[in-house]
């Protein structure tokens, strides 16, 4: 049973990594591109508004997708219908209103940000695009609970591709600059999204249960501090660059953030395999010790692809873009290691979704977001982007260790985590 279970995690992983592989290979195949076209300085813009706009969508969207995980297989057809169309609805509306509300206020945005309206026409732009990536969330939620890998990989890749040509022809050929980067973005998410509603049409109805909206709230909403807090840890660090050095160093940060991100393509690719596993049989006498094998093997192999990282990256950035962003791969390591620790807390803290115990799940990450703040506050005026990515790693350390002690707690699972500390 055993062999099993981690055969159809690795063929899983496999087969949704290679969705990742082809897109990570497309976000480095424009790498070149942008440090080509565009100076460290204008990708530090593309970077943080970027940034903002992930924060928007999560404080929007309220947790659904989790919360539909989490309930799906605990109903009937009928309930699992009304649980996806509730949360569909929910999802896809609620982000449509409030970026109608903030569209015309996109100037005082940019001004906020960058000290002058300049920017107003990306900002327009990208509150435009969030509606409908939005409206993809639920969608491939359903692929993956249905194990819908196929249609997964066409949905997302399909949108990869479409959106990379979409901008070689604005950027490249027709030279429209940045902004051709945020209309590409919003015209690939306003036909995928059609695409994806196509394709699980079946699983979304005409109608809105509010039974079931209490039950995705009682979960999501806890989620909400969790996902603000994760944006914290995931993106504060190009805010405090931005305000505290320079575009210029924001730029550098993101080119070697791109780099690490082939840690978080793994991880990507595990996650979409093994969440909706480890939520279908985590009742099962034999979940615990299939969760300490997974839990083992998986970091063990992200920890070697950090180390791979970290001894590469001058040399990929040399390869991939010009001598303006090699100074980027001071922080590839620091990053990639991040990556690993949160890796460990996704599989640590498992337990607490089991329970739902959500209030530990969100704070775990909400403590590891305060320390993110104050050592950020603290490095970033003394060591620049160094100190960005230490404080980054460092609050995926923390959140690791608190996600993983109340875990125990809710829902004991002996995972080795000790042995894993000491190999990392």
């Amino acid at each position: 049973m055993l062999k099993e279970y981690l055969k159809r995690v690795s063929r899983d992983t496999i087969v949704y990594g290679f969705g990742n592989v082809v897109l990570s290979s497309i976000s480095f195949f424009l790498v070149p591109i942008y440090t080509r076209i565009f100076s460290p300085g204008d990708y530090g813009v593309l970077d943080v508004i970027s940034t903002v706009s992930s924060l928007l969508s999560m404080a929007l969207l309220l947790g659904m997708s989790s919360a539909v995980f989490r309930f799906y297989h605990d109903n009937d057809e009928a309930g699992k219908r009304d649980l996806v169309s509730t949360g569909f609805w929910f999802q896809s509306l609620a982000p449509l209103v409030v970026c109608a509300v903030l569209a015309p206020f996109s100037g005082s945005l940019s001004r906020i940000l960058f000290g002058h309206g300049r920017y107003s026409p990306f900002i327009l732009v990208s509150l435009l695009t969030i509606p409908f990536n939005a409206m993809m969330r639920m969608p491939i939620t359903v692929m993956r609970l249905n194990f819908q890998k196929i249609r997964f990989n066409l949905l997302v890749l399909g949108r990869g591709l479409f959106q990379t040509l979409l901008t070689i022809v604005l950027v490249v050929f027709l030279r429209k600059g940045l902004i051709g980067i945020f209309v590409s973005g919003l015209v690939s998410a306003v036909l995928f999204s059609g695409v994806g509603l196509f394709l699980t049409a079946r699983h979304v109805k005409f109608s809105f249960s509010l039974k079931q909206f209490r039950v995705l709230l009682s979960f999501g909403v806890p989620m909400v501090p969790a996902s603000l807090s994760r944006w914290v840890m995931g993106s504060a660090d190009r805010l405090f660059l931005v305000k505290m050095t320079t575009l210029r160093e924001v730029g550098l940060y993101s080119v070697g953030f791109k780099l690490a991100a082939l840690q978080t393509f793994l991880f990507m690719a595990f996650q979409l395999a093994w969440s909706p596993i480890a939520y279908s049989m985590y009742r099962k006498p034999e979940a615990e010790r299939v969760f300490r094998k997974v839990f083992l093997y998986f970091l063990l192999l992200s920890s070697a692809l950090s180390m791979f990282l970290s001894l590469f990256s001058l040399e990929a950035l040399k390869i991939l873009t010009r001598p303006a962003y090699y100074d980027g791969h001071m922080v590839v390591g620091l990053l990639a290691f991040g990556r690993v620790l949160h890796a460990a807390f996704y599989l640590g803290a498992m337990g607490i979704c089991f329970a739902n115990k959500m209030k530990y799940y969100a704070l775990s990450i909400v403590c590891g977001a305060a320390m993110n703040l104050v050592l950020n506050s603290l490095l970033v005026p003394l060591f620049g982007i160094v100190g960005a990515a230490v404080a980054t790693a460092s609050s995926y350390g923390l959140e690791a260790c608190l996600g993983y002690y109340w875990a125990r707690k809710v829902y004991p699972l002996r995972l080795p985590f000790s042995k894993v500390a000491i190999l990392t």
